[in-house]
């Protein structure tokens, strides 16, 4: 397999991966559900598989689940069991373009490559009173950022 089609392999998993990830967020909310930090990990076999280490009614900061997920993933990474990562978290942030105030972070890493996404949101009442709200994605920011869980 050629150099260039190495990286178009790696740039499809990482983009599988992210959505993948965005889609599992997304859904969660849609459900219901509080947002708890999760990720989401490839193996060797090329699967991906979703974890999350705290109970969804926990009373820990998210910050630290959030940091001990990234540090178990670490691990797994360091053992050779984790090709690529995705580290989930909910973000406010009201510099967000476009009426949005809240994303979904999505950090996704492998040996060379780090890169955060943020997905921005919002959640519009529903029409009728009691409806159900409708959710609104706006377009992904991707900025560079230091690896965590490949981290030298």
């Amino acid at each position: 397999m050629s150099t260039e089609d190495q990286e178009k392999e790696l740039q499809q998993r990482r983009a599988m991966l992210l959505h993948a990830s965005r889609d599992m967020a997304f859904e969660q909310m849609s459900a219901g559900a509080r947002m708890v930090p999760f990720a989401a990990g490839v193996n060797p076999d090329g699967e991906i598989k979703f974890f999350r280490f705290a109970e969804l009614d926990t009373e820990v900061p998210l910050t630290e689940i959030y940091a001990d997920t990234q540090k178990r993933l670490s691990g797994a990474a360091k053992e050779g069991v984790l090709l690529a990562s995705t580290t989930v978290a909910v973000v406010e942030d009201a510099e967000l373009e476009g009426d949005f105030e809240t994303a979904v972070s999505v950090h996704v890493e492998e040996p060379g490559f780090s890169r955060m996404v943020l997905a921005p949101y919002r959640i519009d009442p529903g029409e009728e009173e009691g409806g159900k709200g409708k959710l609104v994605q706006g377009e992904m920011i991707a900025f560079d950022v230091a690896p965590i869980v490949f981290a030298a």
